[in-house]
């Protein structure tokens, strides 16, 4: 007699993970958005530059930007330029290059409990966070999918009707 596999606890696994990573993304946003209520200082661009990294098919551009800027506990410098930092999209270099010029003065977004945490556009982050919230889902409607259809299956083996 041939042993029956249920794949009920692979597709369980698979749609939980799919549901962790939905809810980081999301947690990631949330947590982005509230970067909007941080307190505002003007600080001075000290070093921008944009970081290439990888070969001629697949690469990231990465902003790397050293800014100066006063808090009522004593001046600070920062180094991200949004919640999340990741790859920039093309026209995010474009604008990067044209907004963030070493030498300027720029709105500073910092938290004001841990003022040594800055950003310089608040409420944004990464487009990955996107990719990161699609995969999840993604995962989660396969599994739970594949999930119930083995449910169904076993239940129809097993039953004593």
């Amino acid at each position: 007699m041939r042993r029956i596999k249920p794949m009920i606890i692979p597709y369980t696994v698979i749609g939980v993970t799919g549901l962790l990573i939905f809810g980081d993304a999301l947690q990631t946003m949330t947590r982005a958005q509230l970067t909007r209520n941080w307190s505002l200082s003007r600080g001075q661009i000290l070093q921008s530059e944009i970081e290439v990294r990888g070969n001629g098919r697949h690469f990231c551009a990465l902003a790397k930007i050293v800014y100066a800027y006063p808090t009522p506990a004593g001046p600070k410098t920062g180094v991200r330029v949004r919640f999340r930092d990741g790859c920039l999209t093309a026209w995010e270099q474009t604008a990067f290059a044209k907004t963030y010029i070493a030498g300027i003065n720029a709105p500073v977004y910092f938290d004001p409990e841990r003022s040594s945490e800055a950003l310089l556009m608040p409420g944004s982050t990464s487009f990955d966070w996107w990719v990161q919230a699609l995969l999840g889902i993604t995962f989660a409607a396969i599994g739970f999918t594949c999930w119930m259809r083995e449910y169904r299956a076993l239940r129809g083996r097993f039953s004593l009707r």
